[in-house]
C-alpha cells in the first residue's frame, strides 16, 4: 500500500505521542506560572504590577495554545484587560486626589 511505512516500522505514532506529551508540558508549565503571577496579582494594589503580571500571564497563554484563531482571542482579552487595569489605575489616582484634599 502506498503511502505507509513498512509494518515494522512504524515511527508515526511514537513521533505523534512525543509532540502531544511536549505540549502537554508546556501547557502545565504554563498553568503553574500563570498561577504563580495571579497568586502575587492578588495582594498587589499597583496598577504596573498588576498589568505586568497580566502580560506574562496572556504571554504564556498564547505560548500553549496551538491555534491562531485562539491566539488572536487571547491577544483580544489582554488588550481588555489591560485597558481595565488602566482604568482602575486612573480611578485609584482618582481616588488618592479626593482624599489628599481632605
Amino acid at each position: 500500500m502506498p503511502g505507509r511505512p513498512p509494518p515494522g516500522n512504524m515511527p508515526y505514532p511514537a513521533a505523534a505521542a512525543a509532540a502531544a506529551a511536549a505540549a502537554a508540558a508546556t501547557r502545565v508549565q504554563s498553568a503553574y506560572r500563570g498561577h504563580r503571577d495571579r497568586r502575587e496579582v492578588q495582594g498587589s494594589k499597583d496598577a504596573r504590577i498588576v498589568a505586568s503580571l497580566v502580560r506574562g500571564i496572556v504571554e504564556r497563554v498564547v505560548e500553549a495554545t496551538d491555534g491562531a484563531e485562539r491566539t488572536s482571542a487571547v491577544k483580544t482579552l489582554v488588550r481588555e484587560s489591560l485597558a481595565r487595569v488602566e482604568q482602575m489605575r486612573r480611578a485609584d489616582d482618582f481616588s488618592d486626589d479626593e482624599t489628599s484634599v481632605l
